[in-house]
């Protein structure tokens, strides 16, 4: 094994405006579709909606539709807008900052991981709820103090009622009992006060000073309101085993709490309550209207999530591969189905297999010519078209296994790898298939031919002995009959593999290093048809590769990065992509044009080789 290449990649978060160039754009769902988790109403038409990625939206109408902010950032957000320019979200170290409605952003060292709540003290006084202690910033969250230290009790909520008057709630030490604090001066101080109570806290709302609304966090819950500034309590609920996490008042009348999954709310100060499961992350504007995120979908409801009205647009089903026969045609695969797009990826045509029995999802898909191509399917099957999917039709291979690869290097014949170990070959264009057997602790994650009789596998193997998984490289070239292995004791585990031509072979994988948590990426070359290896390193998992050219190549990873090479995979340079999450197909027609799809119908395009080499301006 020749001397691997090591590409170190380090990124350095300096405290100034962070800009990026992103060459990539959105096709499926739509108006973007990484994974979300943040919702900020401003007021009753302007709303905020984050996620991963550094993806940011905003309505002006509600809800009702939304436009996306190019923010230039690749962290994962979760905004709290205070006003419509002005908005905060936790970062590594402290918090991003941004005064012109989420376009630019400042980094700002801070020992608190997001802003809790804003109020006019009469200035403007930002409070956060940070490693137990609360902290609060009076010059628009550049400094912070701490306001209140429990030291060793407990803080798990707290909130203002108006401009000076505050409470914060939580448990004594390690008991059940009671802990209590008020503010009359906006926390510069804090007081303790006895409760009638033996219980924690999980989330708050005051209305007053003296009128306030809390939630038990013991095994069984309740929702309780004080109205003598929290000596007493009424227990107005019972929640269950329902874990509440967001407490809010709309007036003295109107208000809901927040659970795992549902909502309870009340129109009569909490006489009665109505519960109310939604099964989706909402945020109310009012008692009535809303917003809901469910992994990279935004949903509007308003009747308090009974019923919902979809705002993203698209399908959301994992695709695990993407392929082009031309600039405007191209196919992708979900559970089930087949997608067809005649107009370069902007509208998708959905092919229903209406397969039985073991679960239909496909895993790959390819075309030999304009016309003929094949999609593999789990449970050991196949769909082939001859009309350029306008029919397809479904033939069994008789390996009721997943399969996980393919390679047809003419019409005929092919080539299939599976999960489990299993190899397969036809001759007649996927009528009939020869399985060749399991190869013994194996698993396949690709396969490709350079030609009828030459071809190589890569997946890994379970070493005999104690459980050691070693990346495996399979290589023949009588067609099958018989292989030469390499093992790769650095991989984990091969997920694609490309050959540019003969000679130059690729695959991409993940490795696993000591005391690391997550897989890291690797990729390796052989320029000798497989008889060697030469291995670079990649700080993520390389779930898929692409080689339009000789010379030009794209290999998916996670972070909002796509990596690219120009001179034939001797160097990789990390490049900006809007989605956050890992592709699991990616495909280019050309040197500038591509596609790549993955989680939750995640579609993306570029038309100019991809996003700008990846860099901080201070």
């Amino acid at each position: 094994m020749k001397l691997s290449k090591l590409l170190t990649f380090i990124l350095i978060l300096f405290c100034g405006s962070i800009y990026s160039q992103q060459g990539w754009f959105w096709q499926n769902p739509l108006p973007q579709g990484n994974f979300l988790n943040g919702i900020s109403y401003v007021n009753s038409s302007i709303v905020y909606v984050s996620g991963y990625g550094g993806t940011l939206m905003k309505s002006t109408n509600g809800g009702v539709n939304f436009t996306v902010i190019q923010t230039g950032l690749r962290d994962n957000l979760a905004v709290k807008f205070i006003n419509e320019l002005t908005g905060f979200s936790g970062a590594y170290g402290g918090l991003l900052k941004t005064t012109d409605g989420g376009y630019t952003w400042q980094y700002i060292p801070a020992p608190v991981t997001g802003i809790s709540q804003a109020v006019m003290t009469p200035i403007l006084t930002l409070y956060s709820l940070t490693e137990n202690k609360i902290y609060r910033s009076t010059d628009s969250g550049f400094n912070w103090t701490v306001s209140l230290d429990p030291g060793p009790n407990y803080v798990s909520t707290f909130n203002f009622a108006d401009n000076l008057t505050g409470y914060a709630l939580g448990r004594k030490g390690t008991t059940i009992s009671t802990k209590c604090y008020k503010t009359t001066n906006g926390g510069v101080s804090w007081d303790s006060i006895a409760s009638n109570i033996r219980s924690s806290f999980s989330s708050s709302y005051f209305l007053n000073s003296n009128t306030g609304y809390v939630t038990t966090g013991t095994i069984i819950r309740f929702i309780l309101r004080t109205t003598n500034g929290c000596l007493s309590w009424d227990t107005l609920y019972n929640l269950g085993n329902n874990a509440a996490s967001f407490t809010k008042f709309f007036n003295s009348s109107e208000g809901y709490v927040k659970t795992s999954g549902n909502i309870v709310r009340t129109t009569n100060s909490g006489l009665n309550w109505q519960e109310l499961y939604t099964g989706i992350g909402l945020t109310l504007v009012n008692v009535n209207d809303g917003m809901g995120v469910k992994e990279n979908r935004v949903l509007r409801t308003t009747n308090s999530g009974a019923n919902w009205i979809e705002i993203t647009q698209g399908f959301n089903e994992d695709l695990l591969d993407v392929t082009f026969i031309n600039e405007f045609t191209g196919f992708t695969i979900g559970y089930n189905r087949i997608y067809k797009s005649t107009n370069g990826g902007s509208n998708w045509q959905e092919y229903y297999l209406g397969l039985q029995g073991w679960p239909p999802y496909l895993e790959n898909i390819m075309f030999v010519n304009s016309n003929t191509g094949y999609a593999g399917i789990d449970g050991g099957r196949l769909a082939k078209t001859t009309n350029c999917g306008t029919n397809w039709v479904v033939y069994e291979t008789g390996c009721y296994d997943h399969n996980h690869g393919m390679s047809f290097p003419c019409a005929d014949t092919g080539y299939a790898v599976t999960k489990y170990g299993f190899y397969l070959k036809t001759t007649n264009g996927g009528v009939n298939w020869i399985n060749f057997g399991q190869i013994e602790n194996h698993s396949f994650g690709d396969v490709y031919f350079v030609n009828n009789n030459t071809g190589f596998a890569a997946g890994d193997s379970f070493v005999t002995g104690p459980v050691i998984r070693k990346g495996i490289l399979r290589k023949t070239t009588n067609g099958g009959s018989n292989w030469s292995t390499s093992y790769i004791d650095s991989v984990q585990y091969f997920h694609d593999a490309f050959a540019v031509n003969q000679t130059t072979w690729f695959a991409a994988g993940e490795r696993s290093v000591a005391y690391e948590s997550i897989f890291k990426g690797i990729i390796v070359k052989s320029t000798d048809s497989g008889n060697s290896w030469v291995q670079t390193l990649f700080p993520a998992r390389v779930t898929a590769i692409h080689f339009p050219t000789s010379g030009v190549g794209y290999a998916s990873t996670s972070g909002s990065v796509i990596y690219k090479t120009t001179n034939s995979g001797e160097s990789w340079l990390p490049t900006e992509c809007i989605n956050a999450s890992e592709s699991y197909g990616i495909f280019f027609i050309n040197e500038n044009t591509g596609w790549a799809s993955g989680a939750w119908g995640q579609i993306i395009k570029t038309t100019t080789g991809g996003g700008a080499p990846i860099g901080i301006q201070p």
